[in-house]
């Protein structure tokens, strides 16, 4: 709808993530016949709830790059809304449910480099990939996404790459942004998790 027939192809970026490869790399993935490229989220069982074959695994939504031409010509805007009508109690996650269900079969896999999900740094659940893969993909992490509840523009955010977010915004005219969670509180529980025991550190958590 918001692009004309010539618009072929476009990527599309989640608003919490950085950026720190070039997007030329996934601008030039040959998507052929299929209608996205995404990035697979490793370990993750949605595809039970959504009832699709495992082999097909389960993307993320934050980072994708969607062939125009192929999603008119299939008419897939109405399929997603068809779909969320008919099983709603299958939504957990919307928009990126939706496409998994109704596009499982017709997407490239993305690297995961390209879509670094705060699960490769603090685990929410089995990745089911070698620990030495893992320490690679944070390494050569071409975009961070900070999904889940961790977001970098918090103060209290604990994710081990802030610091990348932080770089960029000081970039920009935002440079002077005062998280509104940085109080002098937050400022001392923050310090507190540095040097106190962890015992201690779960009590200060408890505390509002």
């Amino acid at each position: 709808r918001f692009y004309p027939p010539e618009v072929e192809k476009i990527i599309y970026l989640d608003s919490d993530l950085v950026i720190l490869g070039n997007m030329v790399e996934v601008w030039n993935t040959e998507l052929g016949s299929n209608l996205l490229a995404a990035v697979p989220i490793p370990g993750s069982n949605r595809w039970k709830l959504l009832e699709t074959p495992k082999e097909y695994g389960y993307f993320n939504s934050g980072v994708m790059m969607f062939n125009l031409r192929s999603w008119r010509h299939r008419g897939c805007e109405a399929t997603v809304f068809d779909y969320a009508r008919n099983h709603p109690d299958r939504l957990i996650d919307p928009d990126q449910d939706m496409l998994n269900a109704c596009f499982y079969d017709s997407w490239v896999h993305l690297p995961y480099v390209w879509n670094v999900i705060s699960p490769f740094f603090k685990r929410s659940h089995p990745l089911d990939i070698p620990e030495s893969e893992v320490l690679q993909i944070q390494q050569g992490a071409k975009i961070i996404h900070y999904n889940g509840v961790a977001k970098p523009w918090l103060y209290g955010c604990d994710h081990p790459r802030v610091a990348d977010y932080w770089n960029y915004l000081k970039l920009t005219d935002w440079k002077d942004y005062v998280p509104p969670d940085r109080t002098t509180w937050n400022r001392v529980k923050k310090l507190a998790t540095r040097v106190l025991p962890l015992s201690v550190r779960r009590g200060l958590k408890r505390l509002r």
